[in-house]
């Protein structure tokens, strides 16, 4: 048997399905966070989801130091802002996604004026091959931003996807 939202609805499998053909089954209620009342807080999926993508942003935080062959000056920033992406999405906060964003929108920004800048003042390499392969580890940068943000803004389209932290940051 199908479950029914009707409350006095015997809830059997035809009426279920005719009212639903009908467009009788109501809207399900939503709560003053923005979540459904059938679902929890913290769905398995999303969870899940943003657990993942936390992760790899806290292993990028942890390994810049060592990626990097740059002064401090240069990798703490960007590891700092790493750290505090990979916090607020542990904490399913709705400003980590926009700081994504943010961030993917500036590399996506900064990458190309970088390459016109050195492709103006005189291209390093005199051969095609060498050119391409130069440029890769930027696209592969901005890919890697503008590919964390896409499942983050999936997982915060979902109204259940509610911040681990009520009442503090909300």
């Amino acid at each position: 048997m199908l479950p029914s939202f009707h409350k006095n609805h015997p809830g059997d499998k035809d009426d279920a399905i005719a009212d639903f053909r009908k467009g009788l089954y109501p809207r399900p209620t939503i709560d003053e966070k923005g979540a459904r009342a059938d679902q929890t807080a913290a769905c398995p999926r999303c969870s899940m989801a943003l657990f993942a993508v936390a992760t790899v942003f806290l292993a990028v935080a942890i390994a810049y130091p060592w990626v990097t062959t740059s002064e401090l000056s240069v990798w703490l920033p960007l590891s700092a802002l790493c750290l505090v992406v990979s916090t607020g999405l542990f904490l399913r906060q709705l400003w980590s996604q926009h700081l994504i964003f943010g961030i993917a929108v500036s590399y996506s920004v900064q990458w190309p004026v970088t390459v016109a800048a050195i492709a103006w003042t005189g291209w390093p390499y005199a051969d095609p091959v060498e050119s391409v392969i130069s440029l890769v580890p930027g696209l592969l940068w901005v890919g890697f931003w503008i590919g964390m943000y896409l499942p983050v803004r999936a997982q915060f389209k979902h109204k259940h996807a509610r911040s681990a932290l009520p009442g503090i940051f909300n």
